[in-house]
């Protein structure tokens, strides 16, 4: 009933620890929208498929030990410098697609994510963050070894990260600095660039 669609600003939040798939699976922000007559309800036997977009960014780490770490592990990986939560409106059938912002009366606060090591094939330590701009220069990854010893990837540019994308990054740990290379694409198709170093 097109008069009783709701217009009102939902809040929607990511968890803080998403190490655990179901953390990881609850900060996920899926949405769809879908225009049927009745008749065409009817037809369908009631049954009207839906396909769903992702609302938000999502962030891969795919995590490599490099120089002078044979005798060092990896403890924690965190995304830094992001807000946690973000509002959404839902578009009506025949608007636009639904948009998710993070919310203007929070804080960026660290996500903690998987620290499994890449041997062969890419393992992706993920993590789903809000749609949202991230200042030039902010550390975005931490990664704590079992030294004490902290290292930090910063972005080089002011990035924007957009709803149904994702991001990701090839770390490979040193033991004073951090190699890493990027790429940007959709959940659909896409490129992207941003790639560098960083160090301690």
């Amino acid at each position: 009933m097109p008069d009783n669609y709701p217009t009102v600003e939902f809040t929607h939040a990511v968890t803080a620890d998403q190490k655990t798939e179901a953390n990881y699976a609850k900060s996920d922000l899926l949405y769809a929208k879908e225009t049927k007559t009745q008749q065409a309800v009817k037809d369908a036997s009631g049954a009207v498929a839906l396909t769903f977009k992702h609302l938000l960014s999502k962030i891969e780490v795919v995590l490599k030990k490099g120089t002078g770490m044979d005798a060092v592990n990896i403890t924690k990986v965190e995304i830094l410098n992001t807000k946690l939560k973000g509002t959404f409106t839902p578009a009506k059938a025949t608007g636009a697609d639904a948009v998710a912002v993070a919310a203007a009366d929070n804080t960026a606060a660290p996500i903690e994510i998987n620290a499994d090591l890449t041997t062969g094939g890419d393992v992706l330590n993920e993590a789903i963050i809000i749609p949202q701009t991230v200042a030039n220069e902010a550390q975005f990854i931490k990664v704590t070894l079992s030294t004490g010893g902290e290292l930090f990837y910063k972005l080089k540019k002011e990035t924007t990260f957009a709803k149904g994308t994702k991001y990701k990054y090839t770390i490979t740990a040193n033991l004073t600095d951090l190699t890493v290379t990027s790429e940007v694409t959709g959940w659909g198709t896409g490129t992207g660039d941003d790639s560098g170093s960083a160090i301690m």
